[in-house]
């Protein structure tokens, strides 16, 4: 009888984390939402950020404030301020790029190529706010 029990609650789990992952799976392919300073940031799979690295512009912040990434990764960000806050940009401190305005929900994408260095850059609009892109050997 207790070996009946344990293969019951073993398939019951089993169930469970197949179930899980079907959610999961159904959910990715809606969106993509995650925690940006205070706030959910949602990322629609027709986005240029979906499989990209994500910069998150939240709270006058942008998170992580520093990004470590291979050659050839493309990082893309996100201004995830509530409509009608404040535009924001991305622009490189040595004017290696510099991104258009983005208004809440718009994103701006690059593709780094460099080997083994290091960008600092800031937002436009307030260049109190500050981040780096470190490309790994």
């Amino acid at each position: 009888m207790r070996s009946v029990r344990r293969t019951a609650f073993a398939a019951a789990v089993a169930l469970g984390l197949v179930s899980a992952s079907l959610i999961g799976c159904i959910s990715e392919r809606q969106a993509i939402t995650a925690a940006a300073g205070g706030g959910d940031c949602e990322i629609p799979v027709s986005s240029a950020a979906a499989g990209t690295v994500v910069v998150f512009i939240r709270n006058f912040t942008f998170i992580p404030a520093d990004v470590s990434v291979k050659r050839g990764t493309k990082i893309s960000w996100v201004n995830c301020e509530d409509p009608g806050v404040d535009l924001h940009s991305s622009a490189s401190d040595a004017g290696i790029w510099d991104s258009p305005t983005l208004s809440p929900t718009q994103t701006y994408s690059r593709t780094f190529n460099d080997n083994g260095t290091t960008f600092e850059y800031h937002c436009n609009q307030h260049p109190f706010m500050k981040g780096t892109v470190n490309i790994e050997l």
